[in-house]
């Protein structure tokens, strides 16, 4: 499919620029080792509708729902720490540790696929049918800290939940929230769990839980 690169060197310094770099600012670490949670997020649909669409309205729409997903993210004290195309990878527990980021990163998740599905914006294709939010989670020890080169900075998160999150979210189904097992028992009974896998949980709020 198309990728759509969102970095400061084809867009105004918004996203990519303002938001990220505004996070290394604030915490202006070196580097960190830490349990932490790994939520990727992958916007899918752009493809399809992009073809019909004037290309800036479709820019346009994807920066308000990136922005949308960061916003959430750090309201749930997640951090930012990669965006590649309609990818965006968010880190909670570090560079400050935090003892509940599995349950942090799985309310981020689910409420980054309500707002996305619910809420309007500004945006000429009002996030448009066929967009959707999928995502995957990952829990373990990971080590994050910031590649720095000239005008370049770019925040790292190394680790095999980084790995297993990349793993998930590419089996994953449009609108789809995946999580390795190690989420079970820090979310049982709070969350809608069913295992997809012996190695794959597939999490939803209750509202929506109940099979027909």
């Amino acid at each position: 499919g198309v990728k759509m690169k969102i970095d400061c060197k084809r867009l105004p310094p918004t996203v990519s620029d303002e938001i990220i770099m505004e996070v290394l600012r604030m915490h202006n670490w070196k580097s960190a080792r830490r349990a932490a949670s790994i939520l990727m997020v992958d916007i899918r649909g752009f493809e399809k509708i992009s073809a019909n669409e004037n290309p800036l309205d479709v820019m346009d729409c994807a920066e308000n729902m990136l922005v949308e997903i960061i916003k959430t993210a750090q309201y749930f004290e997640g951090t930012p720490s990669h965006l590649s195309g309609e990818r965006l990878t968010l880190a909670f527990g570090v560079p400050s540790g935090m003892a509940d980021h599995q349950r942090k990163s799985v309310l981020c998740a689910l409420e980054i696929q309500r707002s996305l599905t619910s809420r309007k914006t500004k945006s000429p294709l009002k996030f448009k049918s066929g967009l959707g939010a999928t995502m995957a989670l990952a829990s373990g020890e990971v080590w994050m800290g910031r590649v720095r080169h000239d005008k370049f900075h770019e925040s790292c998160v190394l680790g095999e939940p980084v790995r297993l999150a990349s793993v998930l979210l590419n089996a994953a189904s449009q609108n789809q929230i995946l999580a390795t097992p190690n989420y079970a028992e820090a979310i049982m009974g709070k969350y809608y769990i069913s295992h997809v896998s012996p190695s794959i949980l597939e999490i939803r709020p209750f509202s929506h839980s109940s099979p027909s």
